[in-house]
């Protein structure tokens, strides 16, 4: 992999170029810890939707109030904490006696490399490494081209299509997630062969993300149609409202149609 993948991914809070930004639905697919599906719909999900998630979540997406690596030097006045901020909050001007809006280090109005950072305000986390300065020093990443939990899921796949969901379907599969940490790790008892193609095809966008699978796997599915579509480009928004509360929310990711369209013939 190219030895600036560090640098690519980084918000640019870490003076980072965050073009390998994942978008709303990408976040949205880690389900919660227990391996039920995350809502902006579920109340509970909506106001703390980066809590109790798939712990694979943590290892993949850098999120507003996510802890990270040290600020270069002279971005700590603005975060001495080291959390990465892809939100905004109100300030109060008591000269003008108005309110205003102050953006995260991280966001695309950031004070640091606004013409940087990501348009949906998420980060890859997957493949940076923390303890290297993607500022100064090229960061490598030895790339590999099949993992286990690639052939497990292969074999689960092929399995079912075949012969539907047998008991070894099921063990391919909860190996996988068991390994993730996902507490209960089991899938649903009794599931159909189309149910267990659809938990197999989520497992892997999961397992497999940002690992080269998804704009191939999509294709074969022949269902490009459904998740390709320029609608589906949502972001999320996190608003601070006074102190460290914040409400979230879902929103449409603001970056050009141009980024979208490109290669959109290729379906």
């Amino acid at each position: 992999m190219d030895q600036r993948y560090g640098l690519y991914s980084s918000p640019n809070g870490y003076y980072g170029w965050g073009t390998n930004a994942p978008i709303g639905e990408m976040v949205d697919a880690f389900e919660m810890a227990d391996g039920t599906a995350f809502s902006w719909s579920n109340a509970a999900h909506a106001q703390a939707p980066y809590a109790k998630r798939d712990p694979r979540f943590y290892a993949t997406i850098l999120y507003n109030g996510a802890k990270w690596r040290e600020r270069p030097q002279d971005v700590k006045g603005i975060d001495p904490h080291n959390i990465i901020q892809t939100g905004v909050w109100k300030r109060w001007n008591a000269t003008t006696n108005t309110a205003y809006d102050q953006y995260g280090v991280d966001t695309r109005n950031s004070p640091i490399e606004n013409w940087n950072g990501s348009y949906t305000g998420y980060y890859c986390r997957k493949y940076v490494d923390p303890g290297v300065n993607v500022q100064y020093v090229r960061q490598p990443v030895t790339w590999r081209y099949m993992r286990y939990a690639e052939v497990l899921l292969n074999f689960a796949e092929a399995s079912n299509e075949y012969e539907g969901p047998t008991q070894k379907v099921y063990d391919a599969v909860e190996l996988v997630r068991r390994r993730a940490g996902l507490s209960p790790y089991e899938l649903p008892e009794g599931l159909t062969k189309e149910q267990m193609r659809e938990a197999i095809r989520a497992e892997r966008r999961i397992e497999l993300a940002f690992e080269g699978h998804r704009f191939w796997d999509v294709r074969r599915w022949k269902i490009a149609e459904q998740t390709e579509t320029t609608d589906d480009r949502h972001g999320g928004q996190a608003q601070r409202q006074q102190c460290y509360l914040y409400r979230f929310s879902r929103a449409q990711a603001q970056f050009p149609e141009s980024h979208v369209s490109v290669g959109h013939s290729a379906k």
